[in-house]
């Protein structure tokens, strides 16, 4: 590691380490739902998630699936709709 990289790297770790610094990371979601999970986590993986909010709240939310858990013919994706912010989700395609 060249002598530069190697001081921007020590400066990085010491700035990580200020207790300052460690009390403003917050994990994302406090609370959270989980629209989606694998029935095959090894099988069978999630991916390339979209959600997209609609002029009238509604919300929309896409995946795509994957692997050798998913049968022949079955749908890659999956769409599901939120009316209530989010809450809630339903099923609709896939």
């Amino acid at each position: 590691m060249k002598p530069s990289l190697r001081a921007l790297a020590a400066s990085f770790i010491a700035l990580t380490a200020t207790s300052a610094f460690a009390q403003a990371i917050r994990p994302l979601a406090q609370e959270h739902v989980v629209v989606y999970e694998s029935p095959d986590p090894a099988g069978i993986y999630c991916y390339t998630p979209g959600i997209a909010r609609l002029d009238s709240g509604r919300l929309v939310a896409t995946m795509d699936r994957g692997g050798r858990g998913l049968k022949k013919g079955e749908s890659n994706g999956k769409i599901f709709t939120s009316d209530d912010r989010g809450k809630t989700w339903t099923h609709r395609a896939g």
